[in-house]
């Protein structure tokens, strides 16, 4: 089939529950994308970067279609309610092929003429139960973490060898930065004050690493992984985490010595860390809807790609030199695992969260009506609320919502 007659083919997808919609579409921006599972190695005196390269994770597709024609509403419903089967989907694409996806988020607009507009990103998955594991995945990624921790700090006790007054000043300058970069975000006094008490100790045991450098390291990374224990929801303790990680971003400039390569190294793989530990262990409520999901998976990956970056702008181009940096081969291996191993278990809670859902008001409503068309209503008013942080509803439209008002809601 040449690729005109590929283009003027139709579209065809099979919802979980059977029924097949073969809509019209339109090719977006955006083709489509995946990552590897890949671990990255660099070694001394060997230039390039050895790149063990494992199977593809799932692509993502962003899908544009449209219900056309007189009876387009009643084909949007009918659409609407088979995308709430929680199996996946077989999509027929003239372009993409076959494909065996989730939906993630659908967007409904129907407010042009005689057209239902529909927006879909989906991951494409695997039928196939993946490999079994004796421990729940949040107690294996524990162990996991704590593994990289340890040998984060064994790698700075082995290669930091007779710290200087500077270095010193440096790594106490990072702590005391770190902390004012979190103060006031913690939201419970009880962990606030244990926060201190854990500040206050890193700070008085890094006064002793000229003279024993293992003594306060361990001290310095419980003080940098301990916003991951905040109580606060997943996405506000990355915030805080992504900040920090800025703040030692800001020094990479003056780290012209080993040491101070080193410190930057154990500091922010710690950040990276809590980063990690951060997104396996949420509140209740943290994670309902995939777009969430999504959302915090990015930030992982995002601020795990941008350390790594650094780590090989610090890389000395001769491991033989006297003050020369390679960057600790264990602890990559260990981080890049760990992360992961986070990614991967994420990606399975958001093909089994709630979907997003976006539509456009066909007229003047209030959050009562809309609480009860999505949710439906409840003694404690939860759906109520529920609908106005999910929608973030000021308090100009707790009274009225104007037609046109993009919705959200998750099923």
């Amino acid at each position: 089939m040449s690729w005109e007659e590929q283009l003027q083919a139709r579209m065809k997808i099979t919802t979980g529950d059977g029924k097949v919609y073969e809509p019209f579409y339109q090719l977006s921006s955006n083709q489509g994308s995946f990552d590897f599972n890949i671990s990255e190695f660099e070694f001394p005196e060997v230039s390039g970067t050895k790149v063990d390269r494992r199977l593809p994770k799932g692509t993502r597709y962003p899908l544009e279609f449209f219900f056309q024609g007189a009876d387009n509403i009643d084909q949007f419903k009918a659409f609407s309610t088979s995308s709430k089967d929680v199996r996946p989907w077989e999509v027929l694409h003239p372009v993409y092929g076959l494909i065996i996806a989730h939906p993630v988020s659908i967007s409904f607009d129907n407010s042009g003429i005689n057209t239902t507009k529909i927006s879909v990103t989906i991951i494409e998955t695997i039928l196939d139960d993946g490999p079994q594991t004796t421990l729940a995945p949040k107690e294996n990624a524990g162990a996991v973490v704590q593994k990289a921790k340890d040998q984060n700090n064994t790698s700075f006790t082995n290669q930091v060898t007779a710290p200087t007054v500077t270095d010193v000043t440096l790594m106490q300058s990072n702590v005391e930065n770190l902390y004012k970069d979190s103060e006031g975000l913690i939201g419970n006094q009880i962990i606030a004050d244990e926060y201190f008490n854990i500040y206050t100790v890193a700070l008085s045991k890094i006064n002793t690493a000229i003279s024993d450098v293992t003594i306060g390291i361990t001290f310095i990374q419980d003080f940098i992984t301990y916003p991951s224990l905040f109580l606060q929801t997943v996405f506000n303790r990355i915030k805080v985490l992504a900040n920090q990680a800025l703040t030692l971003t800001d020094i990479l400039e003056n780290l012209t010595t080993k040491n101070k390569k080193k410190i930057f190294e154990n500091q922010k793989g710690s950040i990276v860390l809590a980063v990690v530990e951060s997104a396996v262990t949420p509140l209740e409520g943290d994670y309902e809807n995939a777009v969430d999901v999504l959302s915090v998976i990015e930030s992982v990956l995002s601020i795990y790609n941008t350390y790594i970056a650094e780590l090989q702008t610090l890389q000395s181009l001769n491991g033989f030199e006297q003050d020369a940096y390679i960057p600790d081969y264990d602890f990559l291996f260990n981080l890049n695992y760990s992360v992961n191993y986070a990614v991967s278990n994420l990606f399975e809670i958001a093909l089994s969260a709630q979907q997003e859902r976006i539509i456009y008001l066909e007229e003047d409503s209030n959050v009562i009506i809309q609480a009860h068309r999505f949710y439906g209503l409840l003694a404690d008013d939860s759906t109520i609320q529920k609908f106005i942080k999910t929608n973030k509803i000021g308090m100009n439209e707790l009274v009225q919502l104007e037609k046109g008002r993009l919705i959200k809601y998750y099923v």
